[in-house]
Order: C-alpha cells, then sequence, then structure tokens
C-alpha cells in the first residue's frame, strides 16, 4: 500500500516526531511512502496542516478508491479559524479518524459532527531511546518550551522556580528551547547562578539531556498527547502537572499534581524515592511503547 503524507516527516514538532517514526517503520514491502498524492491507496493527514486546496484533490481522489486517515492533535491550542475549518472538513471526508488522546477526542465531538469511525491511539516512545539509567540524575529542574503559545504556561514554571529557590537557594534549573531575546536577557527573571539555558537542541540530544535531571516542570494546558511529558516519563523524570488536558490519561497517578502552595511541591518530590520514581516508565512500557502505537496505525490501514 503506498502512502502520502502531506508534511515532510521531522517537522511540525511533536507531530514531526511521530512522523518520523512512522515513516522510518515502513518497510516498502507491505507498505511504502510516496511523493505524489496521485499514486496514493491511502492519505495520512495530521491536525490542521493540510491545505483546503489538498482537500479540493483528496475529494476527487477519494472518488477513485483512495483512502484518507486522519490524526487530530491539539485542537484547542489551534487560534486560527481557517485551522478549525480545516479540522472540520478533513474529518468529514476522512475514512477513519485517529485522536490521540481520550480528551482530544471528547473535545473534537464537542465541536464536530461526531464521526462514526473514531478511536484513541496515544503517542509512543522509542523505549531504547529514551530509557533510565543506574546513574543519579545530577540537576534538578527542567523546562523544555518550543511554542510561545500561552497554553504552555512558561510564567507558571518560572514564578514556581522562584518559590523553589526561595525555599533552597541551591536549586538548579535548566531550561531548552526558542525563547524571546529579552526573556534571555534578563535570565527569566531568576538569579543568574540558578539557571542554565541551553537553547533550542535537536530531539536527538533530549534523551541524555533528560537522563541528567530529576524533575519535569510542565504546567501545560490542553494538551492532546504531549510527546515529552512521555519521553520524561520514559527517562525516569518526576512530572509536576497540571490535571488538564491529556495529563491525567498519560500519568495515571505515577506524577506530581501542581500545586499553588508550594510546600506541598516539595513534600510529594521528597516522598518519591527511586523506586517511586520508576513507576512512570514502567507505565510508559505498558502503554506508550512507539512500536505498538504504529502496529495500530498500520492495521487500521490494512483494514481500510
Amino acid at each position: 500500500m503506498k502512502i502520502y503524507f502531506p508534511i515532510e516527516p521531522g517537522k511540525h514538532g511533536g507531530g514531526g516526531t511521530f512522523l518520523n517514526y512512522f515513516y522510518n517503520s515502513l518497510d516498502g514491502t507491505e507498505f511504502e511512502s510516496v511523493s505524489n498524492i496521485e499514486e496514493a491507496d491511502i492519505f495520512f493527514a495530521m491536525g490542521a496542516q493540510t491545505t483546503l486546496k489538498e482537500i479540493d484533490k483528496i475529494l476527487e481522489l477519494k472518488k477513485k478508491g483512495m483512502k484518507v486517515v486522519f490524526r487530530v492533535d491539539g485542537i484547542l491550542n489551534i487560534r486560527m479559524p481557517e485551522g478549525l475549518e480545516r479540522i472540520k472538513k478533513m474529518q468529514e471526508i476522512a475514512d477513519v479518524v485517529i485522536y490521540q488522546s481520550n480528551y482530544i477526542k471528547s473535545e473534537a465531538e464537542s465541536l464536530y459532527e461526531k464521526h462514526n469511525n473514531a478511536l484513541v491511539i496515544y503517542n509512543g516512545v522509542d523505549l531504547e531511546m529514551f530509557h533510565t539509567t543506574l546513574k543519579k540524575p545530577s540537576k534538578d529542574f527542567l523546562i523544555c518550551e518550543y511554542s510561545q503559545n500561552p497554553c504552555k504556561r512558561l510564567q507558571e514554571s518560572l514564578g514556581l522556580m522562584k518559590q523553589l529557590i526561595d525555599i533552597d537557594s541551591n536549586v538548579k534549573l535548566t531550561i531548552v528551547g526558542k525563547f524571546a531575546s529579552d526573556h534571555v536577557a534578563q535570565n527569566f527573571g531568576l538569579p543568574q547562578e540558578n539557571v542554565k539555558f541551553l537553547g533550542r537542541v535537536e530531539h536527538s540530544f533530549m534523551p541524555s539531556i533528560l537522563r541528567e535531571h530529576k524533575v519535569l516542570l510542565f504546567p501545560n494546558m490542553k494538551e492532546a498527547c504531549s510527546n515529552l511529558t512521555l519521553e520524561a516519563m520514559s527517562s525516569g523524570l518526576m512530572i509536576i502537572h497540571k490535571e488538564d488536558g491529556c495529563m491525567p490519561e498519560l500519568c495515571g497517578d505515577t506524577q506530581v499534581h501542581w500545586s499553588f502552595n508550594i510546600r506541598c511541591i516539595v513534600e510529594a518530590l521528597a516522598k518519591r524515592h527511586t523506586d517511586e520514581r520508576l513507576e512512570g516508565r514502567k507505565r510508559v512500557e505498558k502503554l506508550f511503547d512507539i512500536k505498538n502505537c504504529i502496529k495500530q496505525y498500520l492495521n487500521i490501514m490494512r483494514a481500510l
């Protein structure tokens, strides 16, 4: 079966990470990718990336037998009306719609007509790439962010760090990502000796960065299915997160809930011993293995 991808592997953040995994799993025998949509048996669309012009072409090719698989991600993070309209149109023409979490499925069904062939497949993690280590993490807290979307709640993470530093002046924070120059110039409003800024890094460097740290600060709202959270859990980090979006589905009761009472967070972290920190890894192994994730997609495509 020949599959056409409307976006290039390796692009577009977490969606690009998933597509890279999927693209590399195709062995060219049963499934292969094609660069010409006219040759495709399956059009594999992701989020709001498909243009209205492409949708017209898809409708034309569907009449000739092409099938459409539509993977829906962060609907509520899309701030442009045309993006929401493209998702609506893709849901209407798709043969199967795949949501990244029950949370995003519920949100989509509150906005659009319910699709009669819809299901949930969570994102997956490369368990060999993102693994734990017997070596004790040498660094404290980590923030990773590549978007200025207000749902990412950067200021809440920085505010929490200020409180943590007030309690223990030796606490250290590493920040990874692309940020406005004024944030960097002002050291994110934190004491210089407590912050290390790495800037933007390639995805291939993230496993070693994660394994060096104890805790990921993740106050994000309206997440569809956070790759970063799963990668951090797989690497043995504790996650301080909001009970919002997909996070309860991903973390279960293995992580630490965000609280405005800083003492509650400090006490919760102190109670987490090494064995408990690895509960997140066990959860990822059971539910979020990228190999199982890809297998589910391919099984769906076989059945079309």
